[in-house]
Parts: structure tokens; C-alpha cells; sequence
């Protein structure tokens, strides 16, 4: 019997224990405010998000430069050919594409306004530049580069008498957080531009008045030769006539009287008539600035002696050819 009572009173403080412990448990839930989903307020939510933005400060990567083009096509792509001096400046265009991000695939920053400028430059010339091209906004790169770009075009004034040959483009960009990107990859040609004009049309020996023992005078108005393309001219050639009388027809001046660029010596060019002599020594400038370049060609009468002259004016008989010789 008293075996038996032992048992039950295990048995019933168990059930207390496991009794007590189902009530603290329900309290401490509803006194934290936990419960079923349909009878609590103020619950977590179960689908909150976890936010991390990143600034990519990498300078921007030039991914392609295209050719450039001129007003005047050149006979060759990438090939311009300059207006001369009285047409004005001469418009070099061309656009680029820009990255920037780690990706390497989209335009990133350049998207909230890109800062560009381009240069051209080629050794002994003044340098032409664009402090602000336009921008076209963001598109497919297709086969020049990887995703999407920011497409920027560029036009730079160039002048007449710009050198020609091989000149250089510095081009670069930046976004408003990030430091400049640059392209020195490109190059483009600029041809040759031949043009001249002659500012001044006759020559004149009239001051002071020659005499029939007149030696070596030089020219009191000489040929002006105004150099409008951007290359020099490293001769010209003249083809001249007799000076006859106006009075007296008969009486001529032979052409073999006159040299040209110098007065007399072993290197005096003497004119012959109606014949093309080079004159060497003579060289038609191309300019440096926008002031121009002019270049003066004289005239010399070697001799009026023998030639039986009165005095009276001498005009020639044609005018004379000028051609100037293509570097």
C-alpha cells in the first residue's frame, strides 16, 4: 500500500510541472506581443528589403572615334581638304562613343550630363579646339563596342592655312563625379590647298624716270603675290613680252633686258620673249595667322643702252604670264 500512494504523488506533481510551464510560455507571447497572424498588431514585416547604392567613381573609356569629314570632301576618307582664305574657316566634324562603370557595357554617370572637349593638334601648328561638343544621349554600340554609349559629336573651325598632312585628335570626356577620360588614338589628313592671287597687276619703272644709261634699277612696283592655301609655292615662272613704245611703236625693249627676283650675276634669271623661264630663288609663303602672307616679286632692267630709245612711255605688248610652281 504504501507503495502504491508514492506512485500517485509522482504522477501528480508532473502534471502540475508540465501544467505550469504551457501557462508562463502563453504569457510571455502575448505579453511580448506575439500571436497568430490574424489577431496581432504591429507585427514585423515578412518581406522587408535590404538597400545598398554604390558610386563608381572610375573615369570614363573612349570606346570609338569615327572619321572625320570636312565641308570639302578629300579624294580619301578621314581625308579634309581646307577652304582657302576667302571662303573662310573650314569645319572639321566628327563623333565618338564613351563608357564608364566597372560593368564596361553603359554609359553610367555620363547619363547625368557628360563634360567633353577635343583638340587637334599636329607639330609647328596652332592648335584647334572645341571646349564643349554635343551630346546625342545613350545608344546600342552595334559592333563598335560592347552594350550601350553615350554618343558625343564635335565640329572644329580650322583655318586656311593650316598645314597639311597627318594632325592628331585629343578627345575626352568626363561625368559630373568622375575625373577625364581621354583617346590620342586618332588621326586624320589634311590635303594640300593651292591658292593665290595677285594683289598687284603691272610693274612700273616710272620713279624715278629711267634714262638710256638706266643699269640694274629694280622694279617701283613690284608683284605682290598673296599666298591663300595652306601650302608654300616654292617658284614661279615667267613668260614675257617686248615693251613698245606709245609714241613710236617701232621702238622695243626686248625682254632679254629684264631679269627677275634679282638685278644681274650669275644667278639672274633674264627673261626671254615669249618663252617660260623659271625664276628660282622665289618662294610664295603660306601664312601663320589670320593676318595672311604676302610675297613680292620684283623686276630689273639690266640695260637701256644701245637701244636707239626716245623718251616717251613703253607699255608691253601683251601681259605678262605669271605661274606659280606647286610645291
Amino acid at each position: 500500500m504504501k507503495s502504491g500512494k508514492r506512485v500517485f504523488g509522482i504522477i501528480i506533481v508532473s502534471l502540475l510541472l508540465i501544467s505550469s510551464i504551457g501557462l508562463v510560455s502563453a504569457g510571455l507571447k502575448e505579453w511580448l506581443g506575439f500571436g497568430d497572424d490574424g489577431d496581432l498588431e504591429g507585427e514585423l514585416d515578412e518581406a522587408a528589403v535590404a538597400r545598398l547604392s554604390i558610386l563608381d567613381l572610375s573615369n570614363p573609356v573612349i570606346v570609338y572615334v569615327s572619321n572625320v569629314t570636312g565641308e570639302i570632301g578629300g579624294a580619301e576618307p578621314n581625308l579634309v581638304k581646307l577652304k582657302s582664305r576667302t571662303n573662310g574657316n573650314t569645319l572639321v566634324k566628327f563623333w565618338f562613343l564613351a563608357q564608364q562603370g566597372a560593368s564596361g557595357s553603359e554609359p553610367g554617370e555620363l547619363n547625368l550630363g557628360a563634360t567633353s572637349r577635343t583638340t587637334l593638334t599636329r607639330a609647328g601648328e596652332l592648335s584647334r579646339i572645341n571646349a564643349s561638343c554635343n551630346s546625342y544621349g545613350e545608344v546600342s554600340c552595334g559592333s563598335l563596342c560592347t552594350g550601350t554609349a553615350i554618343n558625343l559629336s564635335c565640329t572644329v573651325p580650322m583655318k586656311y592655312y593650316d598645314g597639311n598632312g597627318t594632325w592628331n585628335i585629343n578627345v575626352s570626356v568626363k561625368a559630373p563625379t568622375t575625373g577625364w577620360g581621354f583617346n590620342l588614338t586618332k588621326t586624320f589628313k589634311v590635303d594640300a590647298t593651292f591658292a593665290a592671287a595677285a594683289l598687284t597687276n603691272y610693274l612700273n619703272w616710272t620713279n624715278p624716270t629711267l634714262t638710256t644709261a638706266t643699269t640694274n634699277r629694280l622694279s617701283d612696283n613690284n608683284i605682290s603675290i598673296e599666298n591663300n592655301g595652306n601650302v608654300p609655292y616654292s617658284g614661279v615662272v615667267v613668260n614675257a613680252t617686248g615693251l613698245a613704245g606709245l609714241v613710236t611703236p617701232a621702238q622695243v625693249i626686248l625682254t632679254d633686258r629684264f631679269d627677275a627676283n634679282r638685278c644681274g650675276g650669275a644667278s639672274a634669271s633674264t627673261l626671254s620673249d615669249n618663252a617660260n623661264v623659271d625664276i628660282p630663288g622665289f618662294t610664295a609663303l603660306r601664312a601663320v595667322s589670320d593676318a595672311g602672307q604676302q610675297s613680292y616679286l620684283p623686276f630689273c632692267v639690266t640695260s637701256l643702252v644701245g637701244l636707239g630709245l626716245s623718251s616717251q612711255d613703253y607699255n608691253s605688248t601683251r601681259p605678262w604670264i605669271l605661274t606659280l610652281a606647286q610645291s
